[in-house]
């Protein structure tokens, strides 16, 4: 049997991964030596990375070291594993990418920012749980800084804000209809998102607005037909 201490000095480390020892198996109450590493040092845990030969190799539950890093609100940990070429299109087995983790108000803004900065159209187009963008995951969270970098990512690159990826899922003007956040529906709008694309069930953001209360339909019509951007 491989023991390995991760208090040990980075090459006994490497040794062990080199001998067999496997750093996704999983232990440590759940986690892997891939999933540690990073709390003992960026030397161990490139002895790990470099030992894998991966920097994208994924746990038993199909997280990568950048969503790890992510979820840690780790910005230097982070800026490590994207500076090592890290993908931030690769999917848990729930379909996030690291622009999912991302999109969390708990996420600090640096954190953020590098991980939009290093964004691609495939990734803003994927799909967590079969339905949510990380644009809509933004939003569906209320992450405003989130959304503005990602929403900013799908500018730059062309990616559009209206149309889905695929049939059937909401777009991101209908979750800022149905969640009431008019902030990121005037952002949308001016992003160039068209209130009658259809998405989820095969309606639009104006059909949305017309199951709105009386009140509200008036403010809403406004905003998605643009007199308000």
């Amino acid at each position: 049997m491989i023991i390995v201490n991760l208090h040990a000095r980075p090459e006994l480390v490497g040794a062990a991964i080199h001998q067999g020892f496997d750093p996704t198996r999983t232990f440590f109450h759940g986690l892997s030596i891939l999933s540690v590493a990073a709390s003992h040092g960026i030397p161990i845990l490139e002895a790990v990375v470099r030992g894998v030969g991966d920097v994208d190799l994924r746990d038993d539950d199909g997280t990568t070291g950048l969503m790890n890093a992510i979820v840690a609100r780790d910005a230097s940990l982070v800026r490590y594993y994207l500076s090592k070429g890290a993908s931030v299109e690769c999917q848990d087995d729930c379909g996030q990418t690291a622009l999912h983790y991302a999109a969390d108000v708990n996420v600090p803004s640096e954190v953020v920012r590098d991980v939009c900065e290093h964004a691609t159209a495939v990734a803003l187009g994927s799909t967590a749980y079969k339905l949510y963008t990380p644009l809509v995951t933004s939003i569906r969270l209320g992450a405003g800084g989130a959304f503005e970098e990602l929403l900013r990512a799908h500018v730059g690159l062309g990616v559009s804000v209206s149309h889905p990826p695929q049939p059937g899922i909401p777009t991101p003007l209908q979750v800022a209809v149905r969640h009431r956040e008019k902030a990121f529906a005037t952002a949308l709008i001016r992003a160039g998102a068209d209130a009658s694309e259809a998405g989820e069930g095969g309606v639009s953001a104006l059909d949305d607005v017309a199951w709105l209360l009386p009140e509200e339909q008036t403010v809403w019509k406004r905003i998605i037909t643009g007199k308000n951007a």
